[in-house]
């Protein structure tokens, strides 16, 4: 199926022949940026990023679009240590040494009035937005999480996807259909990967002590992660109806996928009864589990300020942890399984609202209720609150903007109302993230901006896990 997709790219381009490459244009990004932990001056971020656009629009029908981007990190980052800790072997290897990365971030050709007036369709690898909301979209999964870089909130991956929408002249309303031969899985960055080890280490030293048993290392052996694959049995569907009535742009949506954050799966235990039932051996494995989602989103543009809201209902079937207990000295073989996330359904939601106000003061502020990668009702990943204020001041004819961010974090606004001691709650289950930058933009293509970020909290919230990494900042941006 994915030489199928791109057998048809290719033949499009070829068919548009030389009047393609003729009127080609090519655009290009590229930025460097570091980011220093405040505490030990650790450098947490600190890569060089660009990419190269190449668009056409061939005739008044048919477009196309090409960007290739490429990373490099500027210090050694072991291929399955995910970290500066090296095997010998790769002091012989250059991406190794100085990791770096090129691919192809966006390849589609998109076709306007397709067979009749109103119908278009895009085919290839691309970015499709599903919602109105800022960045913190809950009805967007189509596309599955970039957290290469955890402050880029709301970056997707590019899809595989055929993406179909007829366009009706009444109301501004069209029907949207989406699909996508399989599902893609999030990026994870390594901080987000240790965190995930991290989790693993305490549950499996809680299995350890639950079952009396032991473990000179309390670590896990193994970890694999079963990814969805490129089968058809791992599709994605979307479809969306929408329209425009007064001023309010509304939409409604279905979408279904297999989530892309993985869950453990499977857990298996090798058990030496002698001397002491000591653990000899031990592997977990992760997966994903198929999700529908049924959302609602709306915006409109009162003059004094633009606003935006989303719902989204989540709903899937139970899914379980197996542990597996193997005493290959007795041949006893025992299996037990526990819930990991409930078949429950469970709301995300978001609103919020943005203005530019006497040309140089700029507000955005929303409320959320579900993080990306969070889940569920219950449990360690369940939905937490969210509350985002960002402002800028823009002097000197808007070349030099400083700008200040600010965001809330509790563990459960419900479960804080209905606690006996609401402020206690809130003690114990705060995070707070603040923001101070300046961006100096001489002229539009290039900009400097340096910040510094504050994080505290408690560990129970999301923020307050991140306590740790306040940081300075600094990046370079030129466009060309």
């Amino acid at each position: 199926m994915k030489h199928f997709f791109l057998s048809i790219i290719v033949f499009i381009v070829m068919v548009s022949g030389g009047t393609l490459l003729h009127a080609m244009d090519i655009r290009g990004e590229m930025s460097s940026g570091t980011r220093v932990a405040l505490e030990d001056g650790d450098i947490l971020f600190n890569q060089e990023n660009g990419s190269l656009t190449f668009d056409n629009q061939v005739n008044d029908n048919l477009y196309a679009k090409l960007v290739v981007d490429f990373c490099y990190y500027n210090n050694p980052a072991g291929q399955t240590s995910f970290s500066t800790l090296l095997e010998p072997a790769e002091l012989g290897i250059v991406y190794s040494i100085y990791p770096f990365e090129i691919g192809i971030e966006e390849a589609y050709v998109m076709y306007s009035d397709f067979l009749f007036p109103g119908l278009d369709f895009s085919i290839g690898k691309q970015r499709i937005s599903w919602g109105t909301a800022d960045r913190f979209n809950p009805t967007d999964i189509l596309n599955p999480l970039n957290m290469k870089d955890p402050l880029e909130f709301g970056k997707k991956i590019p899809s595989l996807a055929f993406n179909l929408v007829w366009n009706f002249g009444m109301f501004d309303s069209f029907l949207q259909f989406v699909y996508e031969p399989y599902s893609g899985v999030a990026r994870l960055n390594p901080e987000l990967v240790n965190t995930m080890q991290g989790g693993l280490d305490a549950a499996y030293a809680g299995i350890l002590l639950q079952g009396g048993l032991t473990d000179d290392e309390p670590s896990w052996d193994s970890a694999t992660v079963e990814t969805p694959g490129a089968n058809i049995e791992n599709f994605v569907i979307g479809t969306k109806a929408g329209a425009s009535l007064y001023g309010f742009d509304l939409s409604v949506n279905y979408a279904t996928r297999m989530n892309d954050m993985p869950y453990v799966k499977e857990i298996d235990l090798v058990i030496d009864p002698f001397p002491g039932n000591e653990v000899s051996e031990n592997t977990c494995t992760f997966g994903y589990y198929r999700e529908h989602e049924v959302g609602f989103d709306v915006a409109k543009d009162f003059g004094i300020f633009l606003t935006w809201a989303e719902i989204a209902l989540f709903f899937q079937e139970e899914q379980e942890t197996a542990l597996t207990t193997s005493i290959p000295a007795m041949s006893m073989t025992t299996t037990e399984h526990s819930q990991i996330l409930s078949p429950e359904p469970y709301v995300k939601y978001t609103a919020g609202l943005s203005q530019k106000l006497w040309g140089f003061f700029y507000f955005n502020i929303q409320y959320n209720h579900g993080f990306f990668g969070e889940r569920g009702n219950e449990g360690a990943e369940r939905l937490q609150d969210y509350l985002v204020l960002r402002t800028e001041i823009e002097t000197l004819s808007d070349k030099l903007i400083f700008g200040l961010t600010g965001l809330g974090n509790l563990n459960n606004l419900y479960d804080a109302f209905e606690d006996s001691d609401m402020f206690q709650y809130i003690s114990d289950n705060y995070g707070v993230l603040f923001e101070f930058d300046i961006t100096y933009r001489p002229f539009p293509d290039f900009s400097l901006k340096a910040g510094v970020m504050l994080i505290d909290g408690k560990d129970t919230s999301t923020l307050g896990s991140m306590k740790d990494y306040d940081m300075a900042s600094i990046q370079i941006s030129y466009s060309y």
